[in-house]
């Protein structure tokens, strides 16, 4: 297939991907506040009215961070963007919540992929495009509960909102460690610092899931690249210490109250294993299994320029796995459940995580296993097909 065609078919793909953008954006003009909107924002409103001033508005804002940080919970930076929805400066603005939260799902998803396909495994503009379109799709489409993921800014900004702020941390931390350019890594670790504070402030299922893979990180550096080691760690002290402030804070020790039966710490690790196993089982279906198929090609390739070895598929399904189960774990300790569609639109992007560098890492190790065969057996099937194919 030549040049033009390839271009033509990344330019289609990209489109068909906009195309698919253009119901929720007409959607997002029917959206009300709702809810939590309301009890969140009323401190900002009321200062609104008055002075007309966004710093007032900030203040507001501030003081009902300090509110419920101590009356209700202590998710400090997620409570200052609640309290600052769109609506407090006018109901014509609500609409403005889907496009912010769609925006930056968008954006760290694309660049939380280029780093990892381009800078790490220096996939083609292709490639990293068909990957990166293909998990944007699923991630939008198939989202567990619309209404709260995208439409509803108290669901979203503290939901969706932070796990794109997370996906920009990794992938600045990630950047860092493969940069070779001072400025570069300036900036990286610059930009890294105010956000492990936002994101640590955060929805526990984020910030729990980004805390764990920021550790074993920062072990990785310690072993492989102990020259960049020390800002990783100061990074990793300073998310601790925003996810220990969160944590403990007054309001929830008032909100667990709420929920008498809540499980014991070891009983809700259980219960959060047994839930990631069982949505792992659920949430696959035909489309979405014929979709992960057709990305193994892409993976197929990508993976002989990757800087892994690709030796322990089994060890990585299992890590990978507690992982994702570990996002179960916030929500079966303070309710004794998994949750409503918000905290469930995470978890699924978790999922297609998991389903991705799984699939990612399990075409590798059968390349570095059985490569002269899978070649052979390409090379003799006809054209079509191998267009199809590859």
């Amino acid at each position: 297939m030549n040049q033009k065609w390839k271009k033509r078919l990344l330019l289609t793909a990209i489109t068909a991907f906009v195309l698919s953008l253009i119901p929720i954006c007409v959607l997002s003009f029917y959206s009300n506040p709702a809810n939590d909107d309301f009890y969140y924002s009323l401190k900002t409103h009321q200062a609104i009215q008055e002075s007309g001033s966004f710093p007032a508005a900030v203040r507001a804002a501030a003081e009902q961070v300090k509110e419920s940080y101590f009356n209700w919970q202590g998710t400090f930076s997620a409570i200052f963007l609640f309290a600052l929805q769109p609506a407090v400066f006018g109901r014509e603005y609500y609409a403005l919540s889907t496009f912010l939260i769609l925006g930056a799902w968008i954006a760290s998803s694309l660049f939380l992929m280029r780093v990892l396909l381009c800078s790490y495994c220096h996939a083609s503009r292709r490639k990293f495009w068909a990957i990166s379109l293909t998990f944007l799709f699923l991630s939008i489409q198939f989202l567990p509960s619309p209404a709260q993921g995208f439409f509803w800014w108290n669901g979203s900004v503290y939901y969706v909102f932070f796990c794109s702020l997370a996906q920009v941390l990794l992938g600045l931390l990630l950047w860092y460690l493969q940069g070779q350019r001072r400025l570069q890594n300036v900036v990286c670790m610059t930009a890294s610092l105010p956000l492990a504070v936002l994101v640590s402030g955060g929805n526990y299922v984020t910030a729990l899931l980004t805390l764990l893979i920021l550790a074993g990180l920062t072990i990785c550096t310690w072993i492989r690249q102990r020259k960049k080691a020390v800002p990783v760690t100061f990074t990793l002290c300073v998310f601790l210490a925003g996810f220990l402030v969160s944590m403990c804070a007054p309001g929830n020790a008032e909100r667990v109250l709420s929920y008498p039966d809540s499980p014991s710490a070891p009983a809700a690790v259980l219960q959060a294993l047994y839930y990631g196993a069982s949505f792992l089982c659920d949430w696959p279906d035909v489309p979405m299994i014929c979709i992960l198929l057709l990305m193994c090609p892409f993976f197929y390739r990508i993976s002989a320029h990757a800087p892994l070895k690709f030796r322990h598929p089994l060890l990585v399904l299992a890590g990978s796995f507690c992982l994702f189960a570990a996002q179960f774990a916030p929500p079966c300790y303070a309710m004794g459940a998994y949750g409503e569609g918000r905290i469930l639109n995470v978890i699924y992007f978790g999922y297609l995580w998991f389903l991705f560098l799984n699939t990612f890492y399990l075409c590798g190790a059968l390349r570095v296993r059985f490569g002269a065969r899978i070649e052979s057996f390409c090379s003799q099937i006809r054209p079509p097909v191998r267009i199809v194919c590859f």
